[in-house]
């Protein structure tokens, strides 16, 4: 039997053209200069479950938010949830932190065996940047940032899992070093929708993640 997802990748927007060489990914994944990508902490708990439910809902439901999948995003997606991922020494997150907050995040899972018989162990479980700031080289900057934590971490190369009919995800996954590996899916109730298990193939990039803590947020006028 497949695996079950629940923690779906994002589907970021961002458009870029085909890369030739590993320091063309950095140059053109950097963040922008007011972003900060930083590991999370417990102060951004209750951000990250919002940003999430925020993310989940705009990407895989498009006609209307039934019951069944209102009570699965509203029980997985809690602050105690990140809570529990901070803690758990063998996750790591990392934020986007822009002058106001947190506008996206990456969670990468390592002893989280690939569902398509891969080797690898680890797991880009999810990556998700605000519909709103999408299109503006945040998804790109966290993914970089997590393959960079896989290499400082000696992890695997990871894989990830994304809906299969989420083709923006996948395309962008495709330029950005990883390959098709095989196929799981995503179970709720009754329903189960397929995924796209893509396995990272390129070199992990050296390590370029900010350590610095949250800026002070601005004063209200």
């Amino acid at each position: 039997m497949a695996r079950t997802i629940l923690d779906l990748p994002a589907a970021p927007k961002e458009q870029c053209s085909s890369l030739q060489s590993d320091s063309q990914l950095f140059l053109r994944t950097r963040i922008l200069p007011q972003n900060d990508i930083r590991p999370a902490i417990a102060e951004d708990c209750a951000s990250l479950a919002a940003l999430s439910i925020e993310v989940w809902l705009a990407t895989y439901l498009r006609a209307g938010i039934s019951r069944i999948f209102a009570e699965h995003v509203l029980a997985l997606y809690t602050p105690d949830h990140f809570t529990a991922a901070l803690k758990t020494p063998e996750q790591c997150i990392l934020v986007s932190q822009n002058r106001e907050g947190i506008d996206g995040y990456i969670r990468v899972a390592h002893s989280s065996p690939c569902p398509a018989g891969g080797l690898s162990r680890t797991e880009i479980a999810t990556l998700y940047v605000r519909p709103c700031q999408q299109g503006e080289g945040k998804g790109a900057g966290l993914l970089i940032a997590g393959l960079q934590a896989c290499g400082t971490r000696g992890w695997d190369a990871p894989w990830l899992a994304a809906n299969s009919e989420n083709l923006r995800a996948i395309a962008f996954y495709l330029r950005h070093g990883f390959e098709p590996a095989g196929l799981t899916c995503f179970r709720i109730g009754e329903a189960s929708y397929a995924n796209d298990v893509l396995q990272y193939r390129g070199p992990l990039p050296p390590s370029q993640t900010s350590s610095r803590r949250p800026p002070a947020r601005r004063q209200p006028f």
